[in-house]
This record gives structure tokens, C-alpha cells and sequence, in this order.
């Protein structure tokens, strides 16, 4: 158990800190099943990697895991949406929560996407569906 140590450890902090980007960044709209797969796979490749100095090998699997993490990515933030759709209407009391989308087989997509509501400028009630996918805005009925 021991070797199995540092390779815990990173695949943990790892972890912890791809949760707490999710949060507090994302909103809990990253698809996050892949990454967290590689990450405890990267338990034991750490150490039968390592243990038989395949450098290489073991460098490959965490460039994999990388750009796992990286396309795993939404390409729009919570604040970035906000500002978006801040920028084409005029909106007072805006709110800004998240809705679950439907999923295709695809482990990088999102698996939620921002809604922004707020009254306009003229009075009437605005609900905006911003993708996390594409970052396009969408108007949708309140």
C-alpha cells in the first residue's frame, strides 16, 4: 500500500481541486466522469510506471489526462455568460442559476448550461439560455 502513496495523493489533490474549479468557476456544469476515471486509473500507472522507470509511458498517460481535463472544459463560465448577455440586453435583477441539459454519448460535454432572467429595461420578463458548449444565447420563454 505504500508505493501506492504519492500516486494517491496526486490523484486526490487532482481531484479536489477539478471539484473546486467545477464549483466555484462552472457551476457544477463540467462533465467531469472521464477525468475522474483517469484519475484513479492514474493510481496504479503511477506506480507500475514508475516502478519500472517507463518514464515515457508514464508522461504519455498524463499528457492524456491533461488534455482530458482540458477538453472536459465548458467554453463559456458563469461570469463570462453573465457578462455576455449583460452586453446584447438591458436587464435589471438579473438571476443566474443552472439547468441540466440532455446528454449525448459525448464524455467532454457540459452537462448543464446557465439560465439568465431578469426584466428589461420595457418591463417585461427576459429568460436567456446560454449554452456552456457553444456559449451562444438563446431566448426562451419565462
Amino acid at each position: 500500500m505504500k508505493d501506492y502513496g504519492v500516486g494517491v495523493i496526486l490523484s486526490v489533490g487532482t481531484a479536489i481541486l477539478l471539484l473546486v474549479i467545477n464549483a466555484e468557476i462552472y457551476q457544477n456544469v463540467m462533465a467531469l466522469a472521464l477525468p475522474m476515471i483517469l484519475l484513479a486509473l492514474h493510481v496504479v500507472a503511477y506506480k507500475y510506471y514508475l516502478r519500472e522507470k517507463r518514464y515515457g509511458a508514464y508522461s504519455c498517460f498524463v499528457l492524456f489526462l491533461g488534455l482530458v481535463i482540458f477538453f472536459s472544459l465548458p467554453a463559456i463560465t458563469q461570469q463570462q455568460a453573465e457578462t455576455k448577455v449583460l452586453s446584447s440586453y438591458d436587464l435589471e435583477q438579473v438571476a443566474v442559476t443552472t439547468v441540466p441539459v440532455l446528454r449525448s454519448w459525448n464524455p467532454f460535454e457540459p452537462v448543464g448550461a446557465y439560465l439568465v432572467s431578469g426584466i428589461s429595461t420595457s418591463g417585461e420578463e427576459l429568460v436567456l439560455f446560454v449554452s456552456t458548449k457553444t456559449g451562444e444565447v438563446h431566448e426562451t420563454n419565462p
